[in-house]
């Protein structure tokens, strides 16, 4: 399985969990570090992994009127 297979797997479950929320997760192991509307617990925890020396991305389930293109 490829890293982006891998990467659309873990954001599928990842948006099923939390289907109206923005999701953060690490961009190594896909876990899940925060999730939610709170913008500034978001930020920290992306400011805190990136210390580290760990990239993050943020995903969020698109409005039922939207397309989502992985």
């Amino acid at each position: 399985m490829t890293y982006y297979e891998n990467l659309i797997r873990h954001v599928h479950v990842a948006m099923q969990k939390y289907p109206r929320s923005p999701v953060v997760m690490t961009t190594d192991t896909f876990e899940v570090v925060a999730s939610g509307k709170n913008v500034r617990k978001m930020s920290s925890a992306i400011k805190k992994y990136g210390a580290k020396g760990r990239g993050t991305a943020v995903f969020q389930k698109p409005s039922t009127n939207q397309t989502f293109i992985y």
